[in-house]
């Protein structure tokens, strides 16, 4: 699944035994959009932050690039986004090295990935302030807490982290903070969001001096007005949370800034479809602009939203999918059951435009950014292009890996026989894992627009729903709902709707309701969170 997918505009045909490549819309409007972002980049991008992971660059270019950076970025940028822009496999890499150096403020709107308009008010006004506030900001802001806050939300790297630290042993606080301003920026689009944030975490009365917004209790509280009565800032909050605290590896690294998010649903429609999946692994469902796609044996089946059929487009002549990733609007992909080969499937024509040959047997897939992480043999997982080029393999945390997911910066992976999930970087790494009785015989796994991850228990008969970080979960979906021994299940984050599937055939559709919570922010709950 990848919703968030580059390839909105799916056009390109790449036949494995590839005499004709069609070069159509996909990589026209992957160039376009970059090219879109051009004054962006020339504004914040930083060359030497990716140059060197982007494969194909000659050696002598490099070299004038970083003289050219030493004392004029922008005309590198320039240099840097001329060259990328000739080639198709470079554009490719420069979005994935963008990821992974975490430029989210170019990868977001790359992915059609844009704030609600009350959050980018919010960042519009606080930016304001900071950019009013600055010069007094300088003279007191802790710059080293403020630094390690906006590090942990993924605002700087390790790097501009490093950097900040080196300028304030040699050079000192303010010399710091300055430094901090000039970089905070280049990152995340909602840089003044976090700023305010990581000020609010470390010294509150700064916070509260700068915010028009803030109640007498605030400043009382942090001493700007001379406390007369203890406020009662927790009231409110008492009774917020429904959420289970998980335990173990886990246990007290949940963010004490925001508090978890409720989650609910409701049910928009259930029907039955026909199926003969008798294969547990075999059964996969998703939502593709408005239809739901299930795989049947050797056919895809479409239905539209109500749970009306539409047709079956036949894949295969004798072998059963086995797995199944949306790639854009009207391409998905599709793998078998004992094959070395993946099919990428038009849903719009009802043909198979390509076949990518692997070296092994290929399970599950899920895909993103252009690139298809695909478990081999459940034990290694393979990164590779849309050509079938590997990229990168490592090995899967367990011995048995039974579906994937990705999620911007970090996978998905259910192992049913010990009903662990696993949460990794893209590299393979494990930043956590969850496991508890009262999810049993993980199935499928997919995420919403926030992070948070649903995963289904096909032994208990339930959904849950995880936060982000692995912290806390609930059960949303359980036996009571009539959801019987589900398997399949796909999130679409432009609908909020969750998708659920099971090997009988029966289908149901969950609208999801998000709100939120937040400690002594003044927030109601379902507005957009802020601080």
């Amino acid at each position: 699944m990848a919703s968030n997918v580059y390839l909105q505009y799916k056009g390109k045909t790449n036949l494995q035994h590839g005499k004709n490549v069609q070069v159509t819309k996909l990589q026209d409007d992957l160039r376009d959009r970059v090219l879109s972002l051009e004054q962006d980049f020339i504004q914040f991008l930083k060359p030497s932050d990716v140059i060197f992971s982007i494969q194909g660059l000659d050696d002598d270019f490099i070299d004038t690039l970083i003289e050219t950076e030493s004392h004029d970025r922008k005309t590198a940028v320039r240099a840097l986004m001329k060259e990328i822009l000739k080639d198709e496999g470079l554009v490719t890499q420069f979005i994935y090295v963008l990821e992974t150096q975490g430029y989210k403020r170019f990868i977001d709107p790359i992915h059609r990935t844009f704030p609600d308009k009350g959050t980018t008010f919010c960042q519009e006004y606080f930016e304001f302030i900071i950019k009013c506030l600055k010069g007094e900001l300088i003279e007191v802001l802790d710059a080293l807490t403020i630094c390690g806050n906006l590090y942990q939300n993924g605002c700087l790297e390790l790097r501009d982290k490093e950097d900040i630290e080196a300028i304030y042993s040699r050079s000192g606080r303010t010399a710091a903070c300055q430094r901090l301003f000039q970089i905070a920026r280049r990152r995340k689009a909602n840089w003044a969001l976090l700023f305010v944030e990581a000020i609010k975490e470390s010294q509150e009365y700064v916070k509260c001096k700068m915010d028009p917004s803030s109640t007498n209790e605030d400043l009382k509280r942090t001493g700007i007005v001379v406390r007369q009565e203890e406020p009662d800032v927790v009231k409110a909050f008492r009774n917020i949370s429904k959420w289970t605290t998980v335990s173990g590896e886990n246990e007290g690294s949940y963010s004490k800034r925001k508090l978890p998010q409720t989650i609910d649903k409701k049910e928009r429609t259930r029907f039955e479809i026909n199926m003969s999946i008798t294969n547990l692994f075999a059964c996969n469902c998703v939502i593709m602009t408005n239809q739901i796609v299930f795989c049947n044996r050797n056919v895809l089946l479409l239905h539209n939203l109500d749970g009306n059929f539409i047709r079956e487009i036949s894949v295969s002549t004798s072998e059963w999918i086995y797995g199944m990733a949306v790639i854009s609007d009207n391409f998905v992909a599709v793998t078998y059951d004992d094959c070395c080969h993946i099919d990428i499937v038009n849903i719009k024509t009802d043909q198979v435009t390509a076949r990518i040959n692997t070296i092994d047997s290929c399970f599950k897939i899920t895909c993103e950014n252009e690139l298809m992480y695909a478990i081999m043999y459940d034990t290694m997982i393979n990164v590779m292009d849309m050509s079938g080029n590997i990229i990168r393999s490592f090995s899967s945390p367990s011995l048995y890996i039974n579906n994937i997911q990705i999620d911007k910066d970090k996978l998905l992976l259910t192992d049913c026989d010990n009903s662990t999930l696993y949460c990794c970087d893209l590299q393979g790494n494990v930043m956590w894992k969850f496991a508890d009785k009262d999810v049993k015989e993980l199935h499928g796994v997919t995420t919403d627009k926030h992070g948070n991850v649903y995963i289904v228990g096909s032994f208990t008969q339930n959904i849950i729903v995880i936060t982000e970080n692995g912290t806390h979960f609930k059960e949303l979906i359980s036996i009571c709902d009539d959801v019987t021994y589900p398997i399949g299940i796909f999130y679409n984050k432009s609908k909020d709707c969750l998708l659920v599937c099971s090997t009988k055939g029966k289908v149901f559709l969950f609208d999801i309701l998000h709100s939120y919570n937040f400690r002594r922010s003044g927030i109601r709950s379902g507005s957009s969170p802020i601080l």
